[in-house]
């Protein structure tokens, strides 16, 4: 988890959150609203949400100007239904929502409070971190012999 996230409110400007976006290479930002027990989590947007904000023809533009942006603000593009965990969520429960979902990363939230956010790169980190604490690392190519293992020994509940 990365605690204390970058984010942008409901009515900072698309051009910014692109902005934001390139500065911190992230690939989607909480939109939250501060308050004075913290950030409250209001939606996510996305680099797929900008680019649904540009006009059609800037795919094939090199550089878009600011004013032919179709809308102004986040909240006019961010998701408001937003799959979240908690710090206290197992690591599992986590990663399949990331893999069902098919989502880059879910906000951290404690009650109504913003506290991280949990991207496929802070899990891919966590993956390599336990592999390098096994006795041997299973090979590419032996995936599915390992996960036929480990379904067998879950089946003997071992």
């Amino acid at each position: 988890m990365t605690p204390h996230p970058i984010i942008v409110q409901p009515e900072t400007r698309v051009t910014r959150a692109v902005v934001e976006m390139s500065r911190h290479k992230v690939r989607q930002l909480p939109v939250a609203l501060p308050h004075d027990w913290g950030l409250e989590l209001c939606g996510i947007v996305t680099c797929h949400d900008l680019l649904r904000s540009l006009p059609p023809e800037a795919a094939e533009a090199e550089d878009v100007p600011s004013e032919e942006i179709i809308v102004d603000a986040v909240a006019d593009v961010m998701s408001r239904e937003v799959l979240t965990v908690s710090p206290d969520d197992p690591l599992d429960r986590a990663a399949s929502l990331l893999l069902e979902r098919r989502v880059g990363a879910l906000p951290v939230v404690q009650g109504p409070r913003l506290v991280g956010i949990l991207s496929r790169g802070d899990l891919l980190g966590a993956l390599v971190y336990l592999l390098r604490a096994q006795p041997f690392l299973p090979k590419i190519s032996a995936k599915k012999s390992f996960i036929a293992a480990q379904e067998r020994r879950s089946a003997r509940g071992s």
